[in-house]
């Protein structure tokens, strides 16, 4: 039975274009990173490559070491000493992000008191590509925090990312649940969707849907993210409630 929702964050829960926030991110990325006296181009295809080993990650390893290992191959064991340094960046000069962001009015968290009131379960899945600081900074800008949910993905607690199924499994494994108990909500019919490849149920958030290839999104419950709201009202109260 239905008990857990899983949210991803970018272009669901946190309104914005992914084109856009990427764009605003390596700018301010490129900054902290001349400042620290290291040429914008070549940090920036170092961070790139980093990020591209943490999306073919396999499980093996988590994806904060896929990151660090790609990073220091290609910039010098040196760099590794700039882990705590970036990490403050996320806490400080990525606000700077924030100014792509959707400034249209979003009760994200009373959808999530809704939810917590009605006894489910609530994930953050979001792509873990960043620190735990990236996902503390992007969920302040609407309002909420980590402790706001019971599991979230980042890059020191994840071995694989979307779209690969494994990345769900791992969800699944450490919230202990099973497909059927739970509902993926995301905008991105490829990365967010294929969770219902696992037996999950589906809901496709289209404000700022991501689908570069033109997949075909007919098959999935889909709306706005008002619509999003409408439905998960509809939900009964969790058994776990009881």
């Amino acid at each position: 039975m239905l008990d857990t929702i899983l949210f991803d964050l970018d272009g669901t829960l946190l309104p914005m274009e992914q084109d856009a926030f990427i764009q605003a991110y390596f700018q301010a990325v490129g900054a902290r990173a001349q400042a620290l006296g290291y040429a914008p181009m070549p940090f920036l295809s170092a961070l790139w490559e980093g990020t591209e080993s943490m999306l073919r990650n396999d499980g093996q390893a988590l994806n904060h070491d896929r990151f660090w290992d790609t990073f220091a191959a290609k910039l010098g064991p040196q760099v590794r000493e700039l882990e705590p340094v970036l990490d403050r960046f996320y806490l400080e000069d990525f606000h700077q992000v924030r100014k792509v962001v959707d400034p249209a009015p979003r009760d994200v968290r009373g959808l999530l008191q809704g939810l917590r009131g009605k006894g489910y379960g609530i994930v953050l899945a979001t792509t873990p590509l960043f620190p735990p600081e990236g996902i503390e900074t992007r969920l302040s800008w609407i309002g909420l925090k980590p402790r706001d949910f019971d599991w979230v993905t980042t890059y020191d607690n994840s071995t694989s990312c979307k779209p690969n199924p494994a990345y769900y499994q791992e969800i699944l494994a450490r919230i202990h649940r099973q497909p059927q108990d739970c509902l993926m909500v995301g905008n991105n019919p490829v990365e967010d969707m294929v969770a219902g490849s696992l037996g999950m149920s589906l809901f496709l958030v289209t404000d700022h849907l991501e689908n570069p290839k033109g997949v075909d999104i007919s098959p999935y419950p889909q709306g706005s993210f008002q619509d999003l709201c409408r439905y998960l009202d509809t939900l009964p109260l969790c058994s776990k409630a009881g």
